[in-house]
């Protein structure tokens, strides 16, 4: 995909006003390689929430993609649990901050879903059927934080 001064020409232009442009070009590609490119834009809480959230929708068009945002959501909610910044909110105990977190990522798998994808269509079948299992995943966690919810208030 790219040289070296390739990768360092994109990492400038991610700096810059094309940025965005950028971001959604390298989605488009479906290439697992984009993956090193987009994820440190996910994860800088300093860069700009568009640009953030225009490289999470691009990484979600590769399987390697998919499978870093699993990761990073595991090592942000589950294995740095201690880590994690709780808001200050009244009734926003941890599981219903968790609980909002997994229906906030249901939505966004649903509404990938309907978008076209390219690629082969054993390709897009695959990457559908792990966005379905994942879905499934979200689902089952959301309904034990539930039951784990009211078995606390009882």
């Amino acid at each position: 995909m790219a040289t070296q001064n390739d990768t360092a020409a994109i990492e400038q232009t991610l700096r810059g006003s094309s940025a965005p442009a950028l971001l959604e070009a390298l989605g488009n590609t479906a290439d697992q390689r984009t993956v090193r490119l987009l994820q440190p834009v996910v994860t800088n809480p300093q860069a700009d929430l568009t640009l953030r959230k225009i490289a999470l929708k691009s990484m979600t068009q590769s399987q390697a993609g998919i499978a870093a945002m699993i990761q990073l959501a595991l090592n942000h909610f589950v294995f740095q649990q201690a880590t994690v910044e709780m808001e200050v909110s009244e009734g926003r105990d941890y599981a219903s901050r968790l609980r909002y977190e997994a229906q906030d990522l249901i939505q966004d798998l649903r509404k990938q879903v309907r978008r076209k994808k390219p690629g082969s269509d054993q390709t897009i079948k695959q990457v559908e059927q792990v966005m379905d299992e994942i879905e499934t995943i979200t689902t089952n966690l959301d309904a034990l934080l539930a039951q784990a919810n009211n078995s606390d208030m009882k």
